[in-house]
């Protein structure tokens, strides 16, 4: 039904190269399979990809680490199970009977330059191990390789100051031996650790709780190991959503009918849009606004 609605409407512009383009790929079957295998793989992530975009994800307790282990034994399991697969073909046959798209093997290369010649007997077997073995195989090898061969990086997130009261001798020693090939000497760096812990367990200010907060707080010159750990932990897939969410900001904010805008407005705007929930003292900003230049206008507050 979906595929044959996108044919009528890729059909209204057939005048347009890319369009007839767009509608000769998506009338192949090896499209419509692909999509329905995608479809069904990827659903099994949506919650794991939630939680990841989360502000607040929770390292320490490899809740990420857990949640993509489950991910992962259903994906196994499904794999291994043929009920699984043999409904998805059947509903890729469906899709690909509304729009009159024959299912088949496709022709084998001769010298097998561009393309593997995957042995089967039957159609729904070669669709099977070309599209649906290897997509599942790739997100099971990138969760894995992602999420769980990094777990002891994660520790990084001690040294979050509001949580420095759970940092002890065996995490150190675990957190030095993943991050050690971007550290200083053993000595140096137990020695940071220990004016780290001293530094806030008397500090009367507030203590920062998240990742930002804390770089933001260490000073590179005095806590350059803290910085390290603190800067690659950033890097890792459960921690980059907030900078992405500002990617998103950017591109509706400059649109093709503001393409010309500069980058301190282009910032200001970003910001604006990204923390529009943050309450704002409108008179104070006025009176900021008014002592900036020398007005013609007279402003009064009262």
């Amino acid at each position: 039904m979906i595929i044959g609605q996108v044919s009528q409407l890729l059909l209204t512009c057939i005048g347009d190269g890319k369009a007839r383009g767009y509608l000769c790929s998506i009338k192949q079957f090896d499209f419509i399979i692909a999509l329905c295998a995608t479809e069904h793989v990827l659903s099994n992530t949506v919650s794991l990809s939630k939680m990841l975009q989360g502000k607040n994800v929770d390292l320490i307790d490899y809740e990420a680490a857990k949640e993509a282990s489950v991910v992962i034994n259903v994906m196994k399991v499904e794999r291994d199970d043929p009920s699984v697969w043999k409904e998805l073909y059947e509903r890729g046959k469906q899709l690909a009977a509304d729009v009159d798209i024959e299912t088949r093997i496709p022709q084998k290369a001769g010298r097998q330059q561009h393309r593997v010649n995957i042995p089967a007997e039957t159609p729904e077997m070669y669709w099977q191990r070309a599209v649906y073995f290897p997509l599942v195989d790739h997100l099971v090898q990138e969760l894995t390789d992602r999420l769980l061969s990094q777990e002891d990086r994660f520790l990084g997130q001690y040294l979050v100051p509001a949580k420095l009261k759970a940092f002890n001798s065996g995490v150190q020693g675990k957190l030095y031996e993943t991050y050690k090939t971007d550290l200083s000497e053993k000595k140096d760096f137990d020695n940071e650790i220990l004016r780290w812990q001293t530094k806030w367990s008397h500090s009367t200010e507030e203590k920062p709780v998240a990742l930002t907060e804390t770089l933001q707080h260490a000073n590179p010159d005095l806590y350059p190991n803290v910085v390290t750990i603190i800067t690659i932990l950033q890097t890792m897939p459960v921690s980059t959503a907030t900078p992405e969410r500002s990617f998103s900001t950017m591109r509706r904010v400059k649109t093709y009918l503001r393409s010309t805008m500069k980058t301190e407005r282009l910032s200001a705007l970003a910001l604006m849009h990204a923390y529009r929930d943050m309450p704002i003292d409108v008179e104070a900003l006025i009176r900021e606004f008014c002592a900036k230049k020398n007005r013609r206008l007279a402003f009064e507050f009262h």
